[in-house]
C-alpha cells in the first residue's frame, strides 16, 4: 500500500491548508484569489499549523486512522464525531489500493479543515451581528447575499478570521485592527443592502 511519504503527504497538507486562503509568502487572499492582504506573520502561522499537523501523521502511518483523527480535531478544537462519521461515509465508498490510501488521508484532513473554518466563519459573522441592532436572520440574509456575489471583501475577512483561529492555536498574536478597514466596508455594505431591503419591503405594501 503506497506511504504517506510516496503520497506526498507535505504537498498534500500545504495544500489543504492553503487553497482559497493562503498565497506564499505572506498574503492573505479572498477566495477567487483577486484580492489578497499583506499580513507578516500569516507565514509563521500557517508553518506552525502544518508542523502541528505532521507531527501526527505517523499515527496514521501507522494504521491508526481513528488515532490521527482524534488528535487532528483535538488540536482545531472541532468535533471529533462529526468529523468522523463524514470521514467513515466517504473512505468507505472506496476501494482498497494504493490510491485510497491518499484518499482517505485527505478526507480525514479535508473535512477538518473544512468543519474549522465554518467555526471561524461563524464567528466572523458574529462580529459583524455584534454591529447592529436588526435580527440575525436578516443579517444572515444579507451576508449571504455578499456571498453569492462573491463578495472580496466579505471573503477576505472570513479568510482573516480563519486565519486568527490559527493564531490562536499556534500561540502567535494577530491584531484585529489589520483587518480593521476590510470591516469597515463590510459594514457599510450590509448597511447599504439592508436599506435597500427595507424600501423594497416598503414599496411591497
Amino acid at each position: 500500500m503506497m506511504t504517506l511519504e510516496q503520497c506526498n503527504i507535505s504537498d498534500v497538507i500545504n495544500y489543504l491548508l492553503q487553497q482559497q486562503f493562503f498565497k506564499e509568502p505572506f498574503f492573505l487572499i479572498d477566495r477567487t484569489s483577486k484580492k489578497q492582504m499583506k499580513i507578516s506573520s500569516s507565514s509563521e502561522i500557517i508553518k506552525k499549523m502544518y508542523d502541528k499537523i505532521f507531527s501526527i501523521t505517523k499515527l496514521w502511518e501507522e494504521k491508526s486512522e481513528l488515532e490521527f483523527i482524534q488528535s487532528l480535531t483535538s488540536i482545531l478544537g472541532i468535533d471529533f464525531e462529526e468529523v468522523y462519521s463524514i470521514y467513515k461515509i466517504k473512505s468507505e465508498a472506496l476501494a482498497e489500493g494504493e490510491e485510497s490510501e491518499c484518499l482517505r488521508f485527505m478526507f480525514a484532513l479535508s473535512e477538518s479543515i473544512h468543519l474549522f473554518q465554518k467555526k471561524a466563519i461563524e464567528e466572523a459573522h458574529l462580529q459583524i451581528l455584534r454591529k447592529f441592532d436588526f435580527d440575525k436572520n436578516i443579517l444572515n440574509q444579507l451576508l449571504g447575499l455578499l456571498s453569492q456575489n462573491a463578495d472580496q471583501d466579505l471573503s477576505l475577512y472570513q479568510n482573516f478570521y480563519i486565519l486568527k483561529k490559527y493564531s490562536e492555536i499556534v500561540g502567535i498574536k494577530l491584531e484585529q485592527v489589520i483587518i480593521s478597514k476590510v470591516f469597515n466596508k463590510i459594514i457599510k455594505k450590509v448597511e447599504k443592502s439592508y436599506k435597500k431591503m427595507s424600501c423594497f419591503n416598503s414599496s411591497s405594501f
